[in-house]
């Protein structure tokens, strides 16, 4: 019996850790250097720690969010990409890309490993077959790979 306790215990604080997170995210929303359109995170390239261009549906991977040298967190979900290019790698603060439901995306560049901030990145529901999803790992081991 003290076993299941610990162990619901144990889910609790992860339960707990992850609705933090999730709260954390939602009030950065509002912060000045939030972002969720390309034109205005260009005019502000140094004040851009977010950028979220989800569900934009964009057939090309916009060029400018290259120049976004402070980006940390980088919400490209729900886009028409078939490729990323290699120059994501000179994004040195990047921490999140979350590049889930590229439908088009079948392979992402070896430059990733230049991010070295790298945290998470979230690549699920995409044309990523296992073997790329396997390089991937093995190119990030302390990266945490989202693919569910």
């Amino acid at each position: 019996m003290k076993k299941y306790g610990f162990l619901l215990f144990v889910w609790a604080l992860s339960f707990n850790a992850q609705a933090q997170k999730e709260i954390k995210l939602d009030s950065l929303m509002f912060t000045p250097e939030w972002f969720s359109s390309i034109e205005e995170a260009a005019a502000n390239p140094e004040k851009v720690l977010f950028l979220d261009l989800g569900l934009q549906k964009l057939r090309t991977f916009p060029k400018e969010i290259l120049t976004l040298k402070n980006v940390q967190h980088l919400y490209l979900s729900a886009n028409y990409w078939a490729s990323i290019p290699e120059e994501i790698g000179n994004l040195q603060q990047l921490k999140v890309l979350d590049l889930s439901s590229n439908y088009y995306l079948k392979k992402l560049p070896d430059s990733l490993v230049k991010c070295v901030a790298l945290e998470e990145l979230i690549i699920k529901d995409n044309k990523l077959n296992p073997g790329e999803v396997a390089r991937i790992r093995k190119l990030l081991p302390a990266v945490n790979v989202y693919t569910d």
